[in-house]
């Protein structure tokens, strides 16, 4: 947890689809995630807390649906929303890196419109590296979330996540490195 507790007076969680915020210098406006749900692309675990397909609903992915789904979620937001495209619900640099490129240059297309801000994705610790944050910062992505369950050895290991705290730290400062790319950690609890 240290390591989390180190950036999260930092970062900016977008927790509702429509909330008001304010930046720094600029005015008002709203935020808005079109969630594109890639379930369980990209893990290579079936880990008990992170059930994707049952969280979001969606129980398998359609590669020719996302520009249409992207297209219908601009219909219902204003053009003056701060609009981010949201890979969620697997480790989108996991996924299979044509695959990965495509969606990419899918919201590319939303970007260079102006109809889009930026893109943010969720993934593994050990799903980031140089050469994959360098793919993000050539394609508009703003935001990468890490998955984060535990910066225990122990508990990681137990739970098979696959990778170990200090690949959890060296991501993050791999991310909060890249000036170009926000950080925003995400953590399960456990109830």
């Amino acid at each position: 947890r240290g390591v989390l507790n180190q950036y999260i007076g930092r970062v900016r969680f977008w927790a509702h689809p429509a909330k008001v915020f304010f930046r720094k210098g600029e005015r008002c406006m709203r935020h808005a995630n079109i969630p594109v749900f890639i379930p369980h692309l990209g893990c290579p675990n079936n880990c008990v807390f992170c059930d994707q397909r049952k969280i979001s609903g969606c129980i398998s992915f359609d590669e020719l649906c996302v520009e249409k789904q992207i297209e219908q979620a601009l219909s219902t937001l204003s053009p003056e929303d701060d609009t981010e495209i949201a890979f969620f619900g697997g480790s989108f640099t996991g996924i299979d890196r044509n695959l990965m490129l495509r969606l990419l240059e899918i919201s590319d297309k939303f970007i260079k419109s102006g109809r889009v801000r930026s893109v943010r994705c969720s993934t593994r610790p050990d799903y980031i590296d140089a050469e994959v944050l360098e793919i993000l910062r050539e394609h508009h992505v703003g935001t990468v979330e890490l998955g984060i369950q535990s910066m225990s050895d122990a508990v990681l290991n137990a739970s098979k996540r696959g990778h170990t705290s200090d690949r959890t730290r060296e991501a993050c400062r791999a991310v909060k490195g890249d000036s170009r790319i926000e950080f925003a950690p995400y953590e399960y609890e456990a109830h």
